[in-house]
């Protein structure tokens, strides 16, 4: 069973977190469907906030996590939604990108969606790697990390221990 954490982020795009919870969760449902034996779900799915409170996402809509980010352990993936609108609390929250960074480096799969990118990248692990983010913000993103070695054509690039999606709805098929 992998353990998957979805981060739920001020000003992110409720579906990009709750579309993922979806479609992971669906994989589950057909997976045990499949496999009638297996005991264990595919997925073991968390939304998580930085905090463990609830967060307001860019459309006023909220999406109350099952926990905050300390409260969660061995994780195999944790899933960067889309964020909207102002995003620079959420790229200087040290905490938060040096959890990322530590989640990382013990083997965890990063996977972040369009502005979500921008978070991934702060934590320095994409420097003189390949990624992708949304075209719009393409130049944002190369100005601000000129060491990423940006593919904005790319709708997936994966990386093997990041893997990043473009567009909005990009979520969709990373998931």
């Amino acid at each position: 069973m992998k353990k998957i954490a979805i981060l739920a982020l001020q000003n992110c795009m409720q579906s990009s977190v709750t579309g993922p919870f979806d479609i992971f969760s669906v994989a589950s449902i057909e997976w045990k469907r499949i496999h009638p034996n297996e005991t264990q779900d595919l997925f073991n799915l968390k939304i998580i906030t930085d905090d463990g409170l609830t967060v307001r996402c860019f459309n006023g809509m909220q999406i109350e996590p099952h926990m905050g980010k300390d409260d969660i352990e061995n994780l195999d993936i944790i899933f960067i939604p889309v964020l909207y609108a102002d995003f620079s609390s959420i790229l200087s929250n040290k905490d938060l990108i040096n959890w990322l960074y530590h989640q990382s480096k013990k083997g965890v799969l990063i996977c972040a969606v369009c502005a979500g990118v921008f978070l991934a990248a702060e934590t320095g692990l994409l420097d003189r790697r390949k990624a992708t983010t949304h075209w719009y913000l393409a130049n944002i993103f190369q100005n601000r990390y000129p060491k990423v070695i940006l593919k904005k054509e790319k709708m997936i690039v994966d990386e093997g221990d990041f893997i990043t999606a473009g567009g909005v709805t990009a979520y969709m098929d990373l998931s």
